[in-house]
């Protein structure tokens, strides 16, 4: 600012200078007769308001400023630093050999100057834009179709089950969800393997300094997204609570890369990128992208080559625009571009298709956890969706073999896909579809040495002496004998081959959330033909649940589709299957299941007198109807006081099914305010207790 206002009293223009290349400041000298007033711009790099100031002034103060930007500086174009609108990222060379990323906010219209600035800092090897990415957009909403509703769908299609023959993937092996971070506490996240979480997500104090310190390990996820997309990875399977993921046993990494609102800077990804590697991941998933030019998006090539370089996969989404654009990072090298197909295996028409297609996964409609509950789940679609059903399965690929590399993993990869479409690669599939039980079988083999036999040495035979050859004596021939005649065995019947087995998958308990798919594994495959007859068991008989059948393409699973809402809260269900033969043999006998689903808390659907109302009957009783039938009701968990004294009115208090009745032993005064008490005390009939409320009334003259 001095020096600013020196300059205008001199009226003489300012020329910018570098001190000495090889510091970490820069020095701003006035042109002219002699004048020898400097203002030193230390650490430039350390302070991203000092840079603003500087970028401010070279802009107001200096028509074309010289800077002796090294060579090996990166800097992109002015119209690309145009595209961060203020925001640009300095990307700086650390020790480890590997990339930081330093955001940087200047006035937007001075991003030229205050990249040619910034370039000046120490270990800087590009000056980009920092480009506001978000979250691929998807349906929010659950389809009609009750077969989306399947879990097993999608990984049936992609040979799932065949993969887990070999693995269920090991804690050994840990994937890095880069999204907008993850609901923890849900039922069906609770068991995976957690290696770490860290929030990038930085806190803007000011809309331009960012605040490092509120960058933490907590990771919250406020849009859903990341949710999501780490319960197609790793949810626990097999525990009768919605879903599971495609690699259950693997243990997964949260990184928050993406704000609540599903926005986020490429600056953040790539320090998510970088805190991945530096804390051991294997895997790293981003179900993200953005259309644009490879040099206004290079930020992510560093840090996905910083990966590459350090043995991890890369996955990311090809995008869901529809058309031909390339979408990044899923278009830079060492990243496997992943393209969305739907339950049928068909090219998703969101789906971006383009040279850098790599291969396809479902990713219309699939079923996984959500943040509205800990026992919620959601459908959606989009390559954010196909991309962490291919992460899974290479974490399952690293599993079984800890030793393949990221070039071998993806050779393999493509090569065992399902080829879809043209014969080859193409862009609308890439290599085809991900084949996870073919995947892992050529892993298991794949640079196995072939022994080579040992030929053992063919001894040289002893040759022993002839011995001289004994007279032939002539043979007495005895009489023929009349042979017996020889029975006929009887013939050895065929066993008939034994019926199938049929077990119980889920739900695995005799409570079971109110999202359970009844499924049923067999022993071999199974005829098509089969029938599961859900009911739901009342006090008079039982009522049938709308819904579909689902045999998997292997044959060695079936489940049981209900409708939206079919299984209600506090009820009992029951799942017949019959019809279950191999495809020679008898039909098995029926199997079933009984379970009974949790019921909500008490809720209450209506009460007389209603909050806030006036002139209540003095001689009627206070009534509060529930949703559902309670227990624990009594005088001392729903109870009357008078609102100004505070003093507890005696009541019989009784209930009837739903219903529960407050009658005052005394009649309430007249033109007097009440608060009508529930407790926790009142439950459901499985034990969920009440949330505390209290309403107040005013009674009449009369």
């Amino acid at each position: 600012a001095h020096h600013a206002a020196a300059v205008g009293r001199g009226g003489r223009r300012p020329a910018l200078t570098i001190t000495d290349p090889e510091r970490d400041f820069l020095a701003v000298s006035p042109g002219g007769d002699g004048d020898d007033t400097s203002i030193m711009l230390r650490h430039a790099l350390r302070s991203v308001v000092v840079i603003a100031a500087a970028a401010t002034l070279v802009a107001g103060l200096m028509p074309a400023p010289t800077l002796a930007v090294s060579p090996r500086v990166r800097i992109a174009s002015d119209a690309e630093l145009a595209q961060g609108n203020g925001h640009l990222v300095v990307v700086r060379e650390t020790g480890a050999k590997r990339h930081a990323f330093e955001q940087l906010r200047v006035p937007p219209g001075t991003e030229h100057a205050a990249a040619a600035a910034a370039a000046l800092g120490r270990g800087v090897v590009a000056v980009l834009p920092d480009v506001p990415v978000t979250i691929d957009a998807y349906p929010a909403t659950a389809p009609s179709d009750p077969f989306y509703a399947i879990y097993q769908g999608d990984l049936g299609q992609i040979g799932v089950p065949s993969a887990w023959l070999h693995t269920t993937g090991s804690t050994g092996v840990t994937v890095a969800v880069l999204d907008t971070g993850a609901a923890l506490g849900h039922e069906d996240l609770q068991g995976a393997h957690l290696a770490g979480s860290w929030n990038e997500v930085a806190t803007l104090e000011d809309d331009i300094t960012p605040n490092p310190a509120f960058r933490t390990s907590a990771v919250p996820d406020g849009d859903g997204h990341g949710t999501h997309t780490a319960g197609t990875i790793a949810a626990t399977a097999d525990n009768g609570r919605g879903i599971a993921g495609v690699a259950p046993g693997v243990s997964v990494q949260i990184v928050k890369v993406l704000g609540d609102d599903g926005r986020g800077y490429f600056s953040w990804f790539c320090n998510g990128i970088e805190w991945a590697i530096a804390h051991g991941a294997d895997v790293i998933s981003m179900s993200i992208g953005a259309n644009s030019t490879a040099a206004a998006v290079a930020p992510w090539e560093y840090a996905t080559d910083d990966a590459y370089a350090a043995g991890v996969s890369v996955v990311a989404a090809a995008g869901n625009d529809g058309g031909s654009a390339t979408s990044y990072p899923a278009s830079y090298p060492h990243v496997i571009s992943v393209a969305s197909v739907n339950g049928a295996s068909a090219h998703s028409t969101f789906s971006q298709a383009n040279a850098d297609v790599d291969i396809s996964a479902p990713g219309e409609s699939i079923l996984s956890t959500a943040i509205a509950s800990p026992i919620s789940y959601t459908w959606m679609s989009g390559t954010s969706m196909a991309t962490p059903h291919v992460a899974g399965v290479i974490a399952l690929m690293r599993s079984a073999r800890p030793d393949l590399g990221p070039d071998a993993i993806e050779q393999l990869v493509e090569a065992t896909a399902v080829d879809l479409g043209a014969a080859g690669r193409d862009d609308l599939y890439g290599h085809g579809l991900v084949d996870a039980g073919a995947a892992l079988d050529a892993a298991a083999g794949y640079g196995s040495p072939t022994p080579t036999p040992t030929v053992a040495p063919t001894p040289t035979p002893t040759v022993a002496p002839t011995a001289s050859p004994a007279p032939t004596p002539t043979p007495t021939v005895a009489p023929t004998a009349s042979p017996a005649p020889t029975p006929t065995p009887a013939p050895t019947p065929t066993p008939a081959p034994p019926a199938p087995v049929a077990t119980v998958v889920a739900p695995t308990s005799s409570v079971a959330v109110r999202t359970v798919v009844p499924t049923f594994a067999f022993d071999r495959p199974v005829r098509p033909g089969l029938t599961i007859a859900v009911s739901k068991v009342l006090s008079g008989g039982s009522t049938l649940v709308a819904g579909a059948v689902t045999l998997a393409p292997d044959r060695m699973r079936a489940w049981f589709a209900p409708g939206a809402g079919a299984f209600d809260a506090c009820a009992t269900f029951r799942a017949v299957l019959d019809g279950v033969a191999a495809q020679d043999g008898p039909a098995a006998a029926p199997v079933s299941v009984a379970w009974r689903t949790p019921c909500d808390p008490p809720k209450i659907t209506s009460r007389t007198p209603a909050a806030g109302s006036r002139g209540f009957d003095r001689d009627k009783n206070i009534a509060i109807t529930f949703a559902l039938a309670v227990r624990g009701v009594s005088a001392k968990t729903i109870y009357v006081r008078n609102a100004a004294s505070g003093r507890l009115i005696r009541a019989r208090v009784s209930v009837v099914g739903r219903r529960v009745i407050v009658n005052p032993t005394v009649r309430l005064a007249a033109r007097t305010k009440y608060r009508v008490y529930v407790t926790s005390g009142v439950r459901a009939p499985d034990g969920r207790r009440a949330k505390a409320t209290s309403w107040v009334f005013i009674t009449g003259r009369r």
